[in-house]
């Protein structure tokens, strides 16, 4: 799972995912070491 979040993020969806942390959704990796900003 984690390598397609690291996909994701690679493809700029990123700031999709950061929305969905706002909104409250859980996410796949730690707060403490955030995806890579595309």
């Amino acid at each position: 799972m984690y390598f397609s979040v690291c996909v994701l993020a690679n493809l700029g969806l990123s700031d999709v995912l950061k929305t969905g942390d706002l909104a409250g959704i859980p996410l796949p990796w730690p707060q403490a070491t955030p995806p890579p900003v595309g």
